[in-house]
């Protein structure tokens, strides 16, 4: 009996071993939220540009969940993004139902003692992985194609939709994959000017 019990607890936590490893994307976008209000209660009304990646047009927070097409460029959508798939080494592709890609976060990480561009190996995972230094430094100096897995729709009428619709692209379709570009992170923090280069 004690054999069999020994089993099944075993069996339990190496299925759900993911789950208790680590937290869903939901709990980052929970976090942001908490900074701002904090920030918030600190230092009273924030700036519009600054509040406009926190808040919709209408004032409200962005819902909790994968963000839309309009909402990838705030913090809720980067902060679900993060943990969904990889902009910048494109680590995992497109997700599998039911699995769980391991080398997602691979590059959320730096070991500060190494040097700048040192590669991660995780547990838990095989291989050598960029680092969150070099993904940062990506990330900051823009120029380059960034994963973006979907959905992704474009409502009518848009600049963006104009846009595609103009180069061959259905308005109806969702996309399910695109490579975005911009010119360097604070022209696209100030401007959310981003050209989409494939879909």
């Amino acid at each position: 009996m004690k054999k069999m019990i020994f089993l099944v607890t075993v069996s339990l936590f190496i299925i759900c071993s993911s789950s208790i490893k680590a937290h869903k994307e939901w709990v980052h976008q929970y976090i942001i939220k908490q900074a701002y209000l904090l920030l918030q209660n600190q230092y009273g009304q924030m700036p519009p540009l600054f509040d406009s990646y926190f808040r919709d047009v209408n004032g409200n927070f962005y819902p909790y969940g994968e963000p839309s097409h309009y909402s990838i460029t705030s913090t809720f959508g980067g902060a679900w993004a993060e943990d969904h798939s990889d902009v910048v080494f494109g680590y995992c592709g497109f997700p599998i139902p039911f699995t769980e890609c391991t080398s997602v976060s691979a590059s959320h990480f730096w070991n500060p003692d190494l040097a700048p561009y040192s590669l991660n190996s995780l547990e838990y995972t095989s291989g050598q992985f960029e680092n969150a230094f070099r993904k940062a430094e990506i990330l900051w100096a823009g120029n380059q194609d960034l994963y973006m897995t979907g959905p992704f729709s474009f409502l009518y009428p848009s600049k963006e939709q104009t846009a595609l619709v103009a180069q061959g692209f259905s308005p109806t379709q969702v996309y399910l994959y695109m490579k975005i570009k911009y010119n360097t992170l604070p022209d696209l923090l100030k401007s959310r000017r981003y050209y989409i280069t494939v879909l």
